[in-house]
């Protein structure tokens, strides 16, 4: 009996050692699983507290701590049996803290993780006053940060100052409510991507960017810019893609782009740009591709009165909602066109016939659908070099104009007539160029009437001369020599005198003879 009252308190003790390892077990190992060679650790949503205050053991090469609601972070310590050599399998290299209520990141917390390469913190809680030189010591390797949806609203000049992020790739601070980005902030980085979209963000200037010599990608969209300043690049040697999409951009100086010597994309999308901004282009004409300016207020597009001219492949003029007309030789600055991506403007209702013949030796992609154009010319496009044609979604009428159209069978099968009612539905294909007829104009009419009336007027008079040309015998005087006839052959009184010319022949009765002088008889 004392034996056994002995031995139960230390089975007790053993089935609580039992349980507590138990439990820590499954709360380290929330599930595991093998990817492509890599051991995944994954406990996101799983409703935590507290990251796990242990050391990551020796297999662990991504772990997922995403969706819970952990609120601070320890120090992340890894087994010190991993080897130092970043090469070799056995270290943590991606971590996952996204969607949590993390508010701040002590100085060093990922002090041991040397070999990680990708830390997601992103839509947390803290503030870029929480970012110091030390937050992000230690991590050697790391090419990929995410900070995404915390609300920064500061990027101060000290937050990279003394990081060890020199082999950092990409930067996400998008979506960060950012008002400031203190001069030469990021001069300590050799990032190619930042991702700055979705702040708040109302100017730039040129010493925001320095130091930035490395980056080939800035997303600057979704901001409250209102204008590019000259210079604001120029730090920017090896830029490549500019977002500038979707703020209230109204003007560009003339050097905004200055410096980016290398730039093959730029999207200046949803903007309030009200003129084509061509002087802007003097500084991209060696190297840009690709142009979007769609979204903008244009009203009409035409010629330039420039020499300059660019190596643009692809230009972008969609839901324009100003844009009524584009004008002969409207790609004088684009020789090299390749693709015209004009769709979705819906006031858009007149192309010329040689808005793109300056593109012609290269243009292959059209693209016009969904505007308001109700007939196209047969010079406006190179059509059969063509390689793709979209032009669906528009009003077309098929008249006498779009006759020309009628053969090309390659390219008009896809052309849907509008008007006149009777062909309202009907593939362009389908008729016969006899069918396409024009009504004739009301100028037209009005100039037949009038023809008309005058040609009705001069036949009445030619009839009336002929008509009484026998009567009217004195309009035929004889070697000027007239008398005057006095008739009275009626019953009352009155007498009626008559003037006629003087013939030969001429045989008067007494009665109509009156006082002709002697001369004249």
């Amino acid at each position: 009996m004392a034996v056994a009252c002995c031995i139960l308190p230390v089975l007790i003790l053993a089935l609580i050692g039992q349980i507590t390892t138990s439990e820590t077990e499954m709360e380290i190992d929330c599930n595991h699983r093998e990817l492509e060679g890599k051991t995944i650790w994954n406990c996101s949503d799983v409703g935590d507290f507290s990251f796990p205050e242990t050391h990551i053991p020796f297999h662990i090469t991504i772990m997922d701590y995403s969706h819970n609601l952990i609120q601070e972070l320890p120090a992340i310590i890894q087994d010190a049996e991993l080897p130092l050599d970043c090469s070799k399998s056995g270290n943590l290299r991606e971590l996952y803290l996204h969607h949590n209520k993390i508010e701040a990141v002590p100085d060093d917390v990922f002090q041991s993780l040397h070999c990680l390469r990708v830390l997601d913190l992103s839509f947390n809680k803290f503030s870029g006053e929480k970012i110091t030189a030390k937050t992000f010591q230690g991590l050697h390797k790391l090419q990929k940060l995410n900070l995404r949806g915390n609300p920064l609203e500061i990027i101060k000049d000290t937050s990279f100052l003394f990081s060890d992020l020199n082999n950092l790739k990409f930067l996400d601070i998008s979506q960060c409510q950012i008002k400031i980005i203190e001069n030469n902030a990021l001069n300590h980085l050799y990032i190619d991507t930042l991702n700055l979209s979705s702040n708040s963000l109302t100017e730039l200037n040129k010493w925001q960017f320095n130091g930035l010599n490395f980056l080939h990608d800035l997303d600057l969209s979704n901001n409250q810019l209102t204008e590019i300043n000259n210079l604001t690049f120029h730090a920017l040697l090896a830029l490549q893609n500019l977002n500038l999409s979707s703020n209230t951009i109204f003007h560009l100086q003339i050097g905004a782009f200055e410096g980016l010597d290398r730039l093959e994309s730029m999207s200046l999308r949803n903007n309030k740009l009200g003129d084509m901004p061509y002087q802007t282009f003097e500084y991209l004409k060696k190297y840009l591709k690709e142009l979007d300016l769609s979204g903008n207020l244009f009203n009409s597009i035409g010629e330039v009165d420039s020499g300059l001219t660019t190596n643009i492949e692809i230009l972008r003029l969609e839901e324009l909602p100003r844009l009524k007309s584009v004008g002969s030789r409207a790609t004088k600055m684009f020789p090299h066109l390749k693709s015209i991506y004009l769709r979705g403007n819906p006031s858009l209702n007149s192309i010329s016939e040689y808005a793109f013949k300056d593109s012609f030796s290269n243009l292959q992609f059209v693209y016009i659908s969904e505007n308001h154009l109700e007939t196209i010319y047969h010079n406006t496009f190179p059509w059969k070099q063509l390689k793709e044609l979209k032009w669906s979604g528009n009003p077309w009428n098929c008249d006498c104009h779009l006759k020309w159209l009628v053969t090309l069978h390659e390219i008009n099968t896809t052309l849907t007539c509008h008007a006149p009612t009777k062909f309202e539905g009907r593939r362009l294909q389908e008729l016969h160029p006899l069918d396409l007829k024009c009504p004739r104009s009301f100028m037209y009419i009005l100039i037949g009437v009038v023809l008309a009336l005058c040609c009705l007027s001069i036949g009445v008079m030619i009839y009336l001369v002929w008509k009484y040309k026998g009567k009217c015998t004195s309009c035929h005087p004889r070697q000027g020599k007239y008398i005057s006839v006095y008739t009275n052959e009626g019953a009352d009184d009155e007498a009626r005198a008559t003037i006629l010319p003087v013939r030969d022949d001429m045989e008067l009765t007494e009665r109509q003879i009156a006082k002709v002088p002697s001369e004249q008889v």
